[in-house]
């Protein structure tokens, strides 16, 4: 599994809008909060730091394991965007 930067960037952007996605009723306390957070994140940008994360993952994970590797690293490359964009 080689994946491009572009390809990289692609499934973080998924994973960012599954992330998004509108929570179940009461999941929030404040739908204002929330609608803040979506529009924040929604806005295009590089993703520099993310990418970063998931790239480094992939550059030590063993060719076999690079799914598996790139799943697990999915959860820190989002929370350093919603950090960074905090």
């Amino acid at each position: 599994m080689s994946l491009t930067l572009p390809e990289i960037k692609t499934l973080f952007e998924d994973e960012l809008a599954k992330s998004l996605q509108r929570p179940a009723a009461g999941q929030w306390s404040s739908k204002r909060l929330y609608d803040c957070m979506r529009y924040t994140l929604s806005s295009p940008g590089k993703r520099l730091r993310p990418l970063m994360v998931l790239s480094s993952a992939l550059a030590v994970a063993k060719d076999k394991a690079k799914e598996r590797v790139l799943r697990q690293a999915m959860p820190a490359a989002l929370a350093i965007e919603y950090v960074h964009t905090y």
